[in-house]
């Protein structure tokens, strides 16, 4: 198990080289980046999602094959379409044990372009990155990791003044996973985060309700309602409705309260602790509820940008209580995943 610990080590040695010289080592981020796609690419059975996905392939046929197969083969499977369209355009490329490294490759550049574009210490970006959301997503959860790795995108050009870029991303992950079309609530959001008192006010409010258990029976009901997809109602009961810890959420409170103490007028820092501060809302909100509470998971991408800015600025409290959260993260993640194995190229 400890190679899984290796991507972890690399950038926490190349963030310290960043931090001391005051320079961005974007090209040992890139070779790093390249690493990660080839090390989660190649890997066989290690997670609890590898069989589904070699299910999926096997059934979509290879786009060059014709509309008529694929939409007849798509539509036998429940997946959601631009996915569907994704994997038979790399079938008719590549063979189906290149498609792990082609959809990784993807997501890894997508975080990769963000992170060296964003900030000045690109390698913190990428440890918070490898602790939270690489063998969750990339590693396992491969369709909702490319979603998600589109809406960070997706933030990068809002904030840059690119809403139509923005849109564009956001639809594309969501008919990735249909969780992410969550992330057009961003716009709407920012105008009621306008105010950091106003933030602290509804995140410690939040907080006390989700502690006290005072949305378990909403969360409950919007699940087993019929508003809900089939897919949650079925996970209703399952350990996908477990809840999360309380000191879970108290650790990413004092992240929140410590980001938003900082003065500053960074526009980009100020962005991203709103996006953070909206991935914590709606942790406490579907705090009873693990599937739903993923849809955080789509902001909370906010947080490695916002890790390496500090690291830029050398705050030394948000620095020390993400790397705690990060240690946290990468040891729960950790919990799902089998000894590494590596499938073969070759044959």
């Amino acid at each position: 198990m400890v190679i899984y610990f290796s991507p972890y080590f690399y950038f926490f040695l190349v963030s310290g080289i960043e931090a001391l010289t005051r320079r961005p080592l974007r090209s040992a981020c890139w070779l790093g980046a390249g690493a990660l796609i080839v090390f989660t690419g190649l890997r066989s059975d290690v997670d609890n999602d590898f069989s589904s996905y070699v299910y999926y392939f096997d059934q979509l046929p290879p786009l060059s094959d014709g509309f008529g197969n694929f939409f007849e083969a798509a539509t036998d499977i429940y997946l959601e379409p631009f996915f569907s369209f994704l994997i038979s355009t790399l079938k008719s490329v590549v063979a189906d044990k290149w498609l792990f490294i082609c959809i990784a490759a993807i997501s890894i550049s997508i975080y990769a372009f963000v992170f060296t574009t964003e900030t000045r210490t690109p390698a913190s970006a990428f440890l918070i990155y490898v602790a939270d959301g690489f063998y969750l997503r990339e590693f396992t959860q491969v369709r909702f990791g490319l979603a998600v790795a589109l809406c960070a995108l997706g933030f990068y050009y809002y904030r840059t003044g690119h809403t139509r870029r923005f849109t564009t991303c956001v639809v594309l992950g969501g008919l990735l996973h249909y969780a992410t079309f969550f992330a057009l609530i961003l716009p709407p959001w920012l105008r009621v985060a306008s105010k950091t008192s106003r933030l602290l006010w509804v995140s410690t409010g939040l907080l006390f309700a989700s502690t006290t258990g005072a949305f378990d029976q909403v969360t409950q009901w919007f699940a087993n309602s019929s508003f809900a997809p089939v897919r949650i109602a079925f996970y209703a009961g399952t350990s996908d409705a477990e809840s999360v810890s309380a000191i879970f959420i108290l650790i990413q409170y004092l992240i929140l309260l410590a980001l938003l103490t900082v003065q500053t007028k960074d526009e980009r820092y100020n962005f991203y602790v709103k996006v953070f501060a909206l991935s914590f809302a709606i942790l406490c909100i579907f705090s009873s509820f693990d599937l739903l509470r993923r849809i955080s998971f789509v902001f909370a991408t906010s947080l490695y940008v916002l890790f390496a800015l500090n690291v830029s600025a050398r705050r030394v409290v948000p620095i020390a209580l993400i790397l705690v959260l990060s240690i946290t993260l990468l040891v729960m993640r950790l919990n799902i995943l089998q000894p590494y194995a590596a499938i073969s190229l070759i044959n």
